[in-house]
């Protein structure tokens, strides 16, 4: 006996506000409206899951892309070099007068201990006497950045010359000689970019050849794009840590102090040093991984010069004639002048400058 329509089972509810019933014994009966109406929950039910599919997917790969870009940026963005006073070991140095110890190319060795411009031992020595640091100056006396920029003389040694052809011929290319002795040095350490400051002071020159130009403006712009074309290139040599140091004073020197230029000497220093600054500070943003110092040499021979009394000095104006003979020539002992000549810091200065840049580095 067939089963009535009311007496069919419902198994399926609120499709399409009608009810789909399955017959007992005699199997499935739908109407065509029924088939209809099961196709439409079946469509609607699967978009749901679909949707909700998509959206989880949409999530994923959003997680997926953050996840990529954070870790490209880490290795995008360069952490900056923790300087490490305790771990340096090295200094390099380039610059002028103040900085010499004149060395050998061939022999990589110094002419001697006090062979310098301040009649002894100058801020380098001092400060790899207290340090123990091994010592690679570049230096020499009267180098401007670069010669041709400020008309000095082509057979001076000028910071460009320094970089770009002693330095490779230590440290990028050097002889198997050369590389026999600088490995003598390193015996129970090794020099790695973290364990080496360099150094540059210079300026002095670039101001006392070219203190009357027009437009001298123009003129340290141009200086410090050298200047900045210079450290580009030692850090691609894989050089990390520098300490430029400015130009200090020299308008108070014997040389200019008292004079009808010492004025336009210091305004020129001051122009300068301002300039380097603002290189300073684009270095920083350039070479966000590089560490750059400024040491104000300026400031400190200031300081020195308008409070001599407690540092043993009492005459910051003049120099003695003769510095390697001073009783002969009815003078104060050296290490009581500031200035050994015109325009030279004595020993004694030099030895308070690498205290106080010890200092100063151990700050950092």
């Amino acid at each position: 006996m067939e089963s009535s329509s009311a007496e069919r089972n419902p198994i399926l509810k609120d499709v399409g506000q009608q009810v789909i019933y399955y017959g007992g014994d005699d199997g499935l009966h739908e109407t065509e409206e029924e088939t209809v109406q099961l196709n439409v929950y079946k469509r609607s039910l699967g978009e749901r899951y679909f949707f909700k599919y998509i959206k989880k997917m949409h999530l994923f790969f959003l997680l997926v892309i953050s996840l990529t870009v954070m870790v490209y940026m880490s290795f995008a963005t360069p952490l900056p070099l923790s300087f490490n006073y305790d771990k340096i070991n090295t200094i390099i140095s380039f610059g002028d007068s103040y900085t010499t110890r004149y060395l050998d190319m061939k022999s990589l060795s110094y002419a001697c201990r006090n062979c310098t411009s301040a009649g002894g031992p100058n801020w380098v020595i001092y400060l790899t006497d207290t340090t123990n640091w091994i010592s690679w100056d570049f230096a020499y006396n009267s180098a401007p950045i670069n010669n041709n920029i400020v008309n000095q003389a082509p057979t001076v040694i000028d910071v460009s010359t320094q970089v770009r052809d002693l330095y490779p011929k230590i440290f990028v290319s050097p002889t198997e000689e050369i590389s026999d002795i600088v490995a003598s040095k390193y015996k129970d350490m090794m020099r790695t970019p973290e364990s080496t400051l360099t150094t540059i002071w210079v300026g002095i020159n670039d101001i006392d050849l070219t203190y009357d130009y027009a437009d001298t403006d123009a003129l340290d712009s141009k200086i410090m794009q050298a200047y900045q074309v210079l450290i580009d290139e030692l850090i691609n040599e894989g050089v990390h840590q520098f300490m430029l140091i400015n130009v200090p004073p020299i308008d108070r020197a014997p040389m200019w102090h008292n004079t009808r230029n010492e004025n336009l000497i210091r305004s020129r220093v001051r122009g300068y040093n301002e300039k380097l600054k603002i290189m300073i500070e684009g270095l920083k943003k350039g070479h966000p991984k590089d560490t750059f110092f400024e040491y104000d040499a300026w400031s400190y021979f200031n300081m020195l010069m308008d409070n001599p009394k407690p540092y043993n000095m009492t005459d910051i104006d003049t120099f003695c004639p003769d510095w390697a003979h001073p009783e002969e020539n009815n003078c104060k002992p050296i290490e009581e002048y500031f200035w050994l000549n015109d325009l030279h810091p004595t020993f004694h200065v030099h030895e308070l400058l690498a205290k106080d840049i010890q200092r100063y580095l151990r700050s950092q």
